[in-house]
């Protein structure tokens, strides 16, 4: 990491497994940002898929809602934890530049 340029958390964001390489010529260059949009967009047709399928084809009780918003929930989730990690590492490399003495750039 080049010690001029102030501390982002951009820098700190692991790739979305769920992003293809065919799909980032449509969405943002910055990686949280590519997150963050292929997290909606796949909340979205996760959604879709499983309204379709519950008012289609299962019969609508608790348990078929239940497997219809696990998709969404399990890809919120893992937004979630690809966020703390990036904000886990980005406090640490604050952290680390203050006691530096790099004090200035940390801000």
């Amino acid at each position: 990491m080049p010690q001029d340029d102030p501390i982002q958390i951009a820098r700190f964001w692991d790739k979305n497994p769920l992003v293809m390489p065919w799909m980032e010529q449509f969405l943002p260059v910055d990686r949280m940002w590519q997150d963050c949009f292929a997290t909606v967009v796949g909340i979205f047709v996760a959604g879709a898929i499983a309204i379709a399928f519950i008012y289609l084809f299962l019969p609508q009780n608790v348990v078929t809602g239940i497997i219809g918003v696990a998709p969404s929930g399990y890809l919120l989730g893992s937004l979630n934890n690809r966020m703390a990690r990036a904000q886990r590492k980005f406090f640490q490399a604050k952290r680390d530049a203050a006691r530096s003495g790099n004090s200035g750039k940390a801000a």
